[in-house]
């Protein structure tokens, strides 16, 4: 495999100058779609956006809120959230849920080299 072998001695500006309308036409073509890319995100889309909001509001609200019953709603919601001492005598207790305990009777409890034995086998 040969070398790869870069001579800049040979490299003269009038050659580079073959390249300019190249470059200059990629520069111009980014800098072409970047310029559409924002134009669409941030002028267009938001005329869009603007005219479905338009046509949004002159479809809603047709009729006016009913406040009295708006009024009636809201009275009986607020309540609802006020306090009533009267309703804590009838809660249950959620922390006594289980009867009275017996005591377990030690005695008939097995140790745990007993419960560890394998049973005797069975003819």
């Amino acid at each position: 495999m040969k070398p790869l072998n870069l001579n800049f001695k040979n490299l003269r500006p009038d050659r580079l100058l073959k390249f300019l309308p190249i470059g200059t036409g990629l520069i111009l073509l980014t800098l072409l779609i970047l310029s559409f890319a924002f134009l669409y995100r941030y002028f267009y889309q938001t005329i869009a956006q603007v005219k479905v909001v338009v046509i949004l509001r002159s479809q809603v609200a047709l009729a006016q809120v009913d406040m009295p019953l708006y009024r009636q709603v809201f009275n009986a919601w607020e309540a609802k959230k006020k306090f009533d001492p009267k309703a804590i005598d009838n809660l249950h207790d959620p922390f006594n849920v289980l009867p009275e305990v017996k005591p377990i009777d030690q005695a008939a409890t097995p140790t745990l080299d007993q419960a560890n034995t394998p049973p005797a086998p069975q003819p």
